[in-house]
C-alpha cells in the first residue's frame, strides 16, 4: 500500500511538473461543458463528453478515429464512487512515457492513468 501511495506521489509530481510543456504542443479550449485538447501537429482533437466519461478522438476533417470509456475499457472496478467523473483531461509528455505525447486523466475517485493518442487504450497507472 504504501508503493502505491508513494508512486501516486511521485506521478503527481512528475504529472505537476511538465504540465506547463503541454501549451507549447497542444491548445485547450471549452466548448459546452466539453472539453477539447487540439494536437497542432496533427490537428487532431480529443473530446471529452458533457457527462466527463467519454474520450473521442477525431481526425482534423472530422472523421472519428476511436471512442473509449477508459475504466470501462480497463475493467477498473468500482472504487470510492460508483460512476466517478474525469476530472482531469490534459497532453501530458515525459521520459516515463518514452517522450511520447499522452492524455492524462484522473478521475473523481482519485485513480489515474494515460490514454494512448493512436488508439484510446487506456494505461491505468494507480489510485490513492
Amino acid at each position: 500500500m504504501k508503493k502505491i501511495a508513494l508512486f501516486s506521489v511521485a506521478f503527481l509530481a512528475l504529472l505537476i511538473s511538465t504540465i506547463f510543456i503541454k501549451t507549447y504542443f497542444a491548445v485547450k479550449i471549452n466548448v459546452d461543458a466539453s472539453e477539447i485538447l487540439i494536437d497542432k501537429f496533427t490537428g487532431d482533437k480529443y473530446l471529452l463528453d458533457k457527462n466527463r466519461i467519454f474520450i473521442e478522438a477525431f481526425d482534423k476533417s472530422g472523421k472519428s478515429i476511436w471512442k473509449t470509456n477508459p475504466r470501462i475499457d480497463a475493467r477498473l472496478g468500482e472504487y470510492r464512487e460508483k460512476n466517478p467523473t474525469i476530472t482531469y483531461f490534459h497532453f501530458y509528455i515525459d521520459s516515463a512515457f518514452e517522450a511520447k505525447e499522452v492524455i492524462g486523466i484522473s478521475y473523481s475517485n482519485s485513480q489515474f492513468g494515460y490514454i494512448d493518442k493512436s488508439n484510446g487504450k487506456f494505461q491505468f497507472l494507480g489510485q490513492d
